[in-house]
């Protein structure tokens, strides 16, 4: 069905069997991905999606980062939750993944900046104070 629709039928062989689909097609992967490529870079993505979508073929768009967050599957899966952080702004972060169940930490928050804990964790590794102040140039209080 595939290779009707991208007008490829020299591609399927009927002696390829359901395993088989789901390889790299050994010695002619070239070809299919020589194909695949030449039909996504002919199409927009999603007019592409819809149309095979509508023709039976099993697909789903492939989303840059910022897209997938927003996606409406993301969205009616709860996937995402949305907190406040102290420099970048309101950020995504994947929500728990047993918080449906209740058993999720929903108080997530932003994670800390880059070496906020430093100091913390050279203290508990066992560090002394004059060491850390001599790699970090803070001050322990």
């Amino acid at each position: 069905m595939f290779c009707d629709y991208i007008r490829r039928p020299e591609l399927f062989h009927a002696s390829e069997g359901y395993e088989d689909r789901h390889t790299d097609h050994g010695d002619r992967k070239v070809l299919y991905r020589e194909a695949i490529a030449a039909l996504c870079a002919s199409r927009d993505r999603d007019e592409l999606v819809a149309e095979m979508m509508a023709a039976g073929i099993p697909i789903c768009p492939v989303y840059t980062p910022d897209e997938a967050v927003r996606s409406s599957a993301a969205e009616e899966r709860d996937l995402i939750d949305w907190i406040e952080h102290p420099t970048q702004g309101r950020i995504a972060q994947l929500g728990h993944p047993l918080q449906a169940t209740g058993l999720g930490d929903l108080h997530q928050r932003a994670s800390p900046e880059l070496g906020a804990d430093t100091v913390d964790i050279l203290l508990e590794l066992g560090f002394d104070e004059a060491t850390i102040a001599a790699v970090t140039s803070h001050q322990i209080k």
